[in-house]
């Protein structure tokens, strides 16, 4: 979409054209000033003037004017695109320049340098830094003097790029030559910042802000500052200061827009409620207007199902304001569209906030139980119930998400208190009645559901969770007997006979199940879900072209359903080699040319089968471009073809490859090349590997990847003290529980009495990562600190209470120590991990070394069984037959 329409100011650019700026002359008498020309440099004047004062649109009017009067003359010009610059469109200053340098006979008469600043300037505005360096450089290579200006945007541009010494010196020259430039002593205080000295940055600034020559600019640069430090109040201060200044612009500017956005945060930090819903109305009335049209078309793009589009409208707005609400929400949730659930929760992670709509943040918390993030929904959800204290649903998904952090009881009195509020609501039942199951409480559960079902007997959701309560408590027949006595009531409802079709699914009564799920479908023919479980009862009764049948009309119905596709993989994995799978996937995909699902998963088999071309081939396609699964299996295929390359001894070829992909899929991709400097590294070629990884660092200042890949390459080589740099320097930038894991392991290698740190760092984060609160524990165990081990355990198994191998180790230690929890706690773990062997090994042990040596037998015969070649295991049981009297025959294992 061209920005040509989205401003009034850009209106009256356009109302006279460039095209008029060819030819070599003027109309001016070369002698006396004559009344026209005195009219144009008033023109002139007055648009220089209105510039200052803020009065954008008048500063254009009246260049305006001046191009009616001479419309060869440059000068009106330049103010144009000095005032559109201020207006934040510098989109369209860029393009009129390229426009006007590019058209042939135009005479710049002098103006040429400026040009090619204020274009260089538009660019680095829209940090286009490379194409800003071009401009800068032809200003260098072709006029002798470079203007203050010029060498201050140079110095703006090394700042970004990451050349901070360079920036530096031409800030400091600047401001040797001119100690009074404000502009070069706030670069000097941003350089300062960067290289780790706030109180130099501050120090500077504050000189400026003290000073006559107090720039809106230094207001907004020291404004930044106290708010990077969370000094929210003096913020504030400096914020309002520099809002002083942007208010007399007559134009909501993109960076008044930001600046009042800013303001809005530090007010709510502050509870402040009141005055930031004052500057919030501000804002809602006043979005510039190529925001505004720009979301418009978003809006309409999403709503019509174009996400693509939608995104491509929306990341412009954000590039151009990055504090806008609306279209970093609306972003979000175009991404979940698109199935990039962890891009989703990410970029509403930074735009939601207390205003932000109920059903937002609920999309947020939803988005952060589906990653493990309880911990992170509960913050969202209580930042919502800030303003909607009332909303039933936010209330009880925040119960949801405090049983999955482990705050059982305050997640149930919060879903108790959801149900007072809406007491109608059948599914706020449901949900609780499983929550008090899920947290050991099912009698409580199913009396509860029992009891809400007796008093609303018609309610097709309580007969639902009402019949599996009681097929799990065993009392399938009763389920059985009230879903028939709820069909008589309510026939020509599918919702009975779905239910009635389970419970004889789920007791294996197969045919009776497929008559009720006939019966459903009959009634409900456009519900998958019927068809689905019609195809499990038909599988189940060994009709499997009638259940591969069923399973087909269900992803005939919802193409795009994870639920359908994953039973179907489910069940032709099941019943068919992968040949077959591959040839089924490849009818389903003729038959449905539009479903993303059923080809992705044609995508996985081929690369299963090592076909990896033909994955290629699918998922290379522009419309998974944006499809992070899709994206996901791009790059496994690409990481198989280079390593087959790199082992046929054909890295030329394999570096020529992964090149060609990330030249289609992006330069940028940063998955891509890591795989490229892996094939260097494999190669031999470390050098070229480094330089990557060290490009990489520059361009994706916000990962942690290419730390982590360099870190990863220096653990292999057992460069231990490199390895730790690289993993601390990942940390600074994206804490990860993987990351936590290897920094300890490297710093064990080490020997560090700080090994256990970045654990104990990650729980700082996520008190519940069971992986870690794990290692913690057995590193407390394997350094005989048995008794913050013992805690350590109990910890974990409050928060995941199925951990068979805590539960393993917390009886150990608990055995150690003589305490009787021992014995029941490592049976559980026996019984939750009944297959692994040492699990059984240590049950068995205890109960040995308890004198019940006859069980103890019959527990190490099964963990033999399962480990041969444990001479530990081996020995326990032997100790065992030894003390019944029994002999130990190899043969009774065979």
């Amino acid at each position: 979409m061209k920005n040509t329409s989205s401003s009034p100011l850009i209106a009256l650019v356009m109302a006279v054209s460039i095209a008029t700026l060819t030819g070599c002359g003027d109309d001016s008498d070369t002698k006396a000033p004559s009344p026209k020309e005195v009219q144009f440099l008033s023109h002139i004047d007055q648009a220089k003037f209105y510039q200052n004062q803020g009065q954008l649109k008048a500063a254009i009017s009246e260049s305006t004017s001046a191009i009616q009067l001479y419309p060869n003359r440059l000068k009106p010009y330049t103010v144009i695109f000095e005032t559109l610059l201020l207006a934040g469109n510098p989109g369209e200053v860029e393009s009129r320049i390229k426009e006007l340098l590019a058209k042939e006979g135009v005479n710049l008469q002098g103006s040429e340098q400026q040009l090619h600043y204020l274009l260089a300037k538009s660019l680095y505005i829209q940090q286009k830094l490379d194409q800003a360096q071009t401009q800068l450089d032809y200003i260098t290579a072709n006029f002798k003097t470079i203007n203050d200006n010029e060498r201050l945007l140079q110095g703006d541009v090394y700042l970004a790029t990451g050349k901070t010494e360079d920036a530096k010196k031409l800030y400091s020259d600047v401001s040797v030559a001119d100690p009074t430039n404000v502009e070069a002593l706030l670069g000097l205080s941003k350089v300062a910042f960067i290289e780790k000295n706030p109180e130099k940055a501050r120090e500077i600034v504050s000189k400026i802000t003290n000073s006559e020559q107090s720039t809106t600019e230094a207001w907004l640069w020291n404004a930044r500052l106290y708010h990077i430090e969370q000094n929210y109040e003096l913020a504030e201060e400096s914020y309002v200061r520099a809002l002083e200044d942007l208010s007399q612009v007559d134009t909501m500017t993109p960076q008044k827009y930001s600046t009042i956005s800013s303001l809005i945060f530090v007010l709510r930090q502050q509870s402040k409620v009141a005055e930031a819903s004052r500057y919030q109305e501000i804002l809602d009335q006043s979005i510039p207007g190529e925001i505004k049209l720009r979301f418009e078309t978003a809006l309409d793009f999403f709503q019509k199902g174009n996400y693509d589009a939608a995104e491509t409208e929306l990341k412009a707005i954000l590039d151009i304001s990055s504090s806008h609400n609306p279209s970093g929400t609306l972003l979000g949730v175009v991404k979940n569209a698109q199935g990039d659930v962890v891009e989703a929760e990410r970029i509403l992670s930074l735009y939601v906030n207390d205003g932000s709509r109920p059903e937002v943040i609920k999309l947020l918390a939803s988005l952060q139980l589906k990653l493990n993030k309880p911990s992170a929904a509960v913050e969202t959800l209580q930042l919502g119930l800030a303003k909607n204290d009332t909303d039933a649903s936010l209330i009880s998904l925040l119960g949801i998400s405090q049983v999955a952090s482990g705050h059982n009881d305050e997640g149930i009195k919060n879903i108790e208190d959801a149900i007072k509020q809406s007491p109608d609501d059948d599914s706020l039942k449901v949900k609780y009645a499983q929550v008090l199951a899920r947290t050991g409480k099912k009698e409580e559960a199913l009396k509860y559901i029992q009891d809400s079902f007796t008093k609303k007997p018609d309610s097709s959701k309580l007969l639902t969770i009402y019949s599996y309560f009681l097929s799990e408590d065993k009392q399938t027949d009763k389920a059985i007997k009230i879903a028939k006595d709820w069909i008589q009531k309510n026939q020509k409802s599918a919702d009975g006979y779905l239910v009635l079709g389970s419970l004889y699914l789920s007791d294996k009564q197969f045919s009776p199940a497929i008559e009720q799920f006939t019966q459903a479908n009959k009634l409900d023919a456009a519900n998958p879900l019927t068809l689905l479980n019609l195809g499990k009862a038909y599988s189940g009764n060994k009709q499997p072209q009638e259940a591969h049948s069923a399973f087909y009309e269900a992803i005939m119905l919802a193409p795009d359903s994870p639920d359908t596709n994953r039973m179907l993989y489910s069940y032709l994995n099941a019943t068919q080699p992968i040949d077959e799978m591959v040839r089924s996937y490849e009818q389903l995909v003729e038959k449905l040319p539009e479903a993303i699902i059923p080809h992705i998963a044609l995508a996985e088999l081929y690369l299963k089968q090592k076909e990896i071309d033909k994955t290629l081939a699918v998922v290379s396609l522009p419309r998974f471009s944006k499809n992070m699964i899709a994206q996901n299996l791009l790059k496994a295929a690409a990481q198989e073809k280079a390593k087959q390359l790199v082992s046929d001894g054909k890295a030329k070829e394999a570096k020529a490859f992964i090149d060609d992909l990330i030249a289609k899929q992006g330069n940028d991709d940063i998955d891509l090349n890591l795989l490229l400097a892996n094939i260097y590294y494999l190669s031999n070629e470390e050098s070229l590997g480094l330089t990557i990884i060290n490009d990489l660092k520059k361009s994706h200042k916000d990962s942690a990847l290419p730390y982590e890949f360099l870190a990863n390459q220096y653990f292999q080589k057992q460069d231990y003290e490199a390895a730790i740099d690289e993993y601390s320097q990942a940390w600074k930038i994206k804490p990860s529980e993987l990351l936590a894991i290897r920094m300890s392991q490297t710093l064990k290698r080490l020997e560090s009495n700080e090994a256990l740190k970045p654990l104990q760092d990650w729980l700082e984060i996520d008190k519940n990562s069971p992986r870690v609160m794990t290692m913690l524990a057995m590193s407390y165990q394997e350094a005989g600190e048995k008794d913050k081990a013992i805690k350590a355990y109990e910890k974990l198994l409050a928060v995941h209470t199925t951990n068979a191998v805590a539960m393993n180790n917390l009886a150990w230690l608990y055995h150690e120590q003589k305490n009787t929890k021992a014995e029941a706690l490592a049976k559980k773990a026996s019984e939750i991990a009944s297959s692994n062997p040492a699990i059984l090994d240590t049950y068995g042990w205890i109960l040995f070394e308890n004198g019940k040596a006859e069980q103890a037998s019959t527990i190490l015969e099964k963990a033999y069984e399962l480990d041969q070649s444990s001479a530990e295991i081996k020995e326990h049981l032997l100790a065992a037959y030894k003390a019944l009297g029994k002999t130990f025959n190899s043969a009774d294992f065979q």
